[in-house]
């Protein structure tokens, strides 16, 4: 599936400005202090107060202070024009919506498939071979695979493996609808995430940055100096943590973790997708209406308040769609499938969401292994 490290920016034009007391979005007027909302991770959110003090420093990425090749993530054509069908007024929300937040989605028209070529189909026949006879081998040698599962070198092997296969199903997969956003003046990455990762982020962030959602939860991260780090999660791939600071408003100390081994995988589109799940939630730390401050939260027992997974995980659906229409992405093999699979029940309707995103949230491991 899909899973904060605190600093100011050096540039003072982003600066939050602290509200009076009387019109301070989480100080009401009689001065009684509203808690803040515990962190969510994607996958899961940890129900306790997250006590653990980031280490990274919000430092921008700009163009003037990281080395990097002008033609990555630069475009010499704009974005295309986003189909006004789209655009339509929605519906408005019932009862149910109006409580957690998201709206039963409008499907878009699905895009028109391009004729396979002939090239096309040889690629496709011989992946089809090379995973079939991958599954017979696996079935004939069950207990020489058992036997080597537990071995590091096997379980090399398999990521090496599995990294490989992404690589070759990713030269015929289906690419989003849209182009990534030209680089933008500074990405909201924490300073001690590395070379590497920081070049991933910045693709992934360009990539969020393709549709006009993606793109305002972007500006928001930059704005209030809330950064974007990386570490090695057990089972989340991300998890994001609002905090406010009580002298003077400001949200630097909040902050959005990503999994490393999500970010190396390769699959840009889902680490995209990841960071608008875990934006909507400081998005709505932010706002003021995470569930959290009307105490409206369902909670489950592994710590999962279900309905800002719902809004979380709506806005990550309609990012996808957005992306790849209503029938999803071709030759989906790893996490983009779940994306498909997520999306589809987006599209079904908000009793099959809710009961999907129900399902996938009550794992006993969420969030065992943050903070």
């Amino acid at each position: 599936m899909t899973d904060e490290r605190s600093g100011r920016l050096p540039d003072s034009d982003h600066a939050p400005v602290p509200a009076p007391a009387s019109t301070h979005p989480f100080r009401p007027a009689d001065g009684v202090r509203r808690e803040r909302p515990p962190r969510h991770a994607y996958a899961s959110p940890d129900s306790a107060a997250d006590q653990r003090q980031p280490t990274g420093q919000f430092r921008p990425i700009t163009s003037e202070s990281y080395d990097r090749p002008p033609t990555i993530g630069t475009h010499a054509q704009p974005p295309p024009v986003v189909d006004q069908r789209s655009r339509q007024a929605p519906p408005p929300l019932n009862q149910d919506q109006e409580r957690f937040g998201w709206r039963q989605p409008t499907p878009a028209p699905s895009r028109p498939r391009s004729a396979p070529t002939r090239l096309g189909r040889a690629v496709r026949l011989l992946m089809l071979i090379a995973i079939l006879t991958t599954s017979v081998f696996a079935l004939a040698n069950q207990d020489l695979l058992r036997t080597l599962s537990g071995t590091p070198q096997w379980q090399t092997v398999e990521r090496e493996s599995r990294e490989r296969l992404h690589a070759v199903v990713s030269l015929v997969a289906e690419e989003p609808a849209f182009d990534p956003a030209p680089s933008a003046a500074a990405y909201p990455i924490c300073e001690n995430v590395e070379g590497g990762d920081q070049d991933r982020l910045i693709d992934g962030m360009d990539l969020m940055r393709g549709t006009e959602e993606g793109a305002r939860l972007f500006d928001q991260l930059v704005d209030l100096s809330i950064c974007v780090d990386t570490e090695r999660l057990v089972f989340n791939s991300g998890y994001a943590s609002g905090r406010q600071s009580p002298i003077d408003g400001s949200w630097s100390a909040s902050f959005v973790m990503v999994d490393q081994e999500l970010l190396r995988s390769g699959e840009t589109d889902v680490v995209a997708a990841l960071l608008v799940h875990e934006a909507t939630h400081i998005d709505r730390y932010v706002n003021g209406v995470a569930c959290n401050y009307s105490n409206t939260c369902t909670t489950l027992p592994n710590g999962v308040d279900l309905e800002e997974e719902y809004v979380a995980h709506a806005a990550e659906a309609e990012w996808w769609v957005a992306a790849y229409g209503n029938d999803g992405k071709r030759f989906a093999t790893g996490r983009d499938y779940g994306m498909n699979r997520l999306s589809r029940a987006w599209l079904e309707g908000e009793d099959v969401f809710e009961a999907y995103v129900l399902r996938i949230r009550s794992d006993s491991r969420e969030g065992a292994s943050l903070g």
